[in-house]
């Protein structure tokens, strides 16, 4: 704003201005001399401790002179005279008309421009500046982690994936959203990495990833239940049986389990089962472990406990009709893979059961309308 002529700054406000600063400043500024020959304060230094460019010690020894000195008031005066007119000046003499008391503004004025308010202004401003950037660069930082991990697993890289995950884990609060997300991430990668030696046939890989994640990710039973059918896959493939079906040997009667691979699998199913113990896919593989162990009372309760939680689950009722036919019931037999076929009509173990099933009584036509449904999904193997 350009300053205004003097002529049109109206009298009572200057007044205001002088009277602030006593009788003496009135007087010079009416323009009577210096009789004491009192010394001024530099001009440089008054305008810096108008400004509130001071430090305390020089600030208190100006305030100390200006009490003390006439001249030094009235060439405070002049000071503000000069600025008479501008939107500075404007605004002191609002100070000196609402607070006429001797001294009023210039404490109120200093104070607010000076160190003692400014520093403990700024060191909030860059403790926030500081805590919102460590905040914003922790966000950031803990999302690039999340990334390089995906595109890692993407890569095929699993055991890089999850020491990507590491430091996000051990530095985030357990109940905040990114170490839920991390963890998630986790659980997802031990599950990639598994169903990757499951791919190739590497069912004791595929094992041993299962529960190395069960282990770590705590409270999974999904991971339990992996853990336990790659280790029946496993065992099943070391005996020529379908790894991947729950298909009987030619002799169902007779066990296709040893007590220590049952014992092994069973471990991994307790962990499943004690975190959640109606888990359908943990109490289906007990069933099988228990019928290819020759635990036929055992199976028949345990799949009891899975019809009441799935009663038209096809892979229930093949367990079933697997249970009956180790019994040499085979009329319950044929009829619960018959039901399977019913809630699932392409559903090959339960074809497979039965076409075996047939061929075992000597009725080779009844067996045939299942062999061919095998064949036409290539999966006459199952049969053989």
């Amino acid at each position: 704003m350009n300053p205004r002529p003097p002529d049109t700054f109206p009298d009572r406000e200057m007044e205001a201005i002088l009277g602030c600063l006593g009788a003496e400043a009135l007087g010079k500024a009416a323009g009577n001399p210096n009789p004491e020959g009192e010394a001024k304060i530099d001009a440089e230094e008054l305008a810096a401790y108008l400004e509130g460019r001071l430090d305390a010690r020089r600030r208190r020894e100006v305030q100390h002179r200006l009490r003390e000195s006439a001249p030094a008031r009235a060439q405070l005066a002049e000071m503000l005279a000069s600025v008479r007119g501008t939107e500075y000046g404007e605004s002191l003499l609002a100070q000196a008309e609402t607070r006429p008391s001797r001294f009023p503004f210039f404490p109120a004025l200093v104070s607010l421009l000076s160190p003692r308010v400014l520093a403990p202004l700024a060191a909030a401003a860059v403790f926030a500046i500081v805590a919102v950037s460590s905040f914003v660069y922790a966000q950031d930082w803990e999302r690039r982690a999340l990334e390089r991990s995906a595109s890692l697993a993407d890569r095929g890289e699993f055991a890089q994936a999850r020491e990507a995950l590491v430091p996000v884990l051990s530095r985030a609060k357990p109940s905040s959203p990114t170490h839920k997300k991390a963890e998630t991430q986790l659980e997802s990668l031990f599950r990639q990495e598994g169903r990757s030696y499951d791919t190739k046939g590497d069912y004791a890989g595929a094992a041993r990833v299962y529960e190395e994640g069960a282990q770590t990710v705590k409270h999974d039973e999904d991971l339990w239940t992996r853990a336990a059918q790659a280790q029946w896959k496993d065992a099943r493939e070391k005996r020529n049986l379908p790894a991947e079906h729950f298909v009987a040997p030619a002799d169902s009667r007779k066990p296709s389990l040893t007590p220590a691979e049952a014992r092994s699998i069973e471990q991994a199913l307790r962990e499943a089962l004690r975190i959640d113990p109606k888990y359908l896919p943990a109490l289906k593989t007990q069933a099988q472990v228990e019928i290819e162990s020759g635990r036929l009372d055992d199976a028949q309760r345990t799949l009891g406990a899975a019809q009441a939680e799935a009663p038209r689950d096809p892979e229930v009722l093949n367990s079933l009709g697997r249970l009956f036919a180790a019994k040499g019931q085979t009329q319950e037999a044929e009829r619960c893979y018959e039901k399977a076929l019913q809630a699932a009509p392409d559903y090959p173990d339960a074809h497979a059961n039965l076409a075996r099933l047939f061929e075992a009584q000597g009725q080779p036509q009844r067996a045939a309308p299942h062999q061919k449904k095998l064949e036409e999904k290539n999966l006459g193997n199952l049969f053989q």
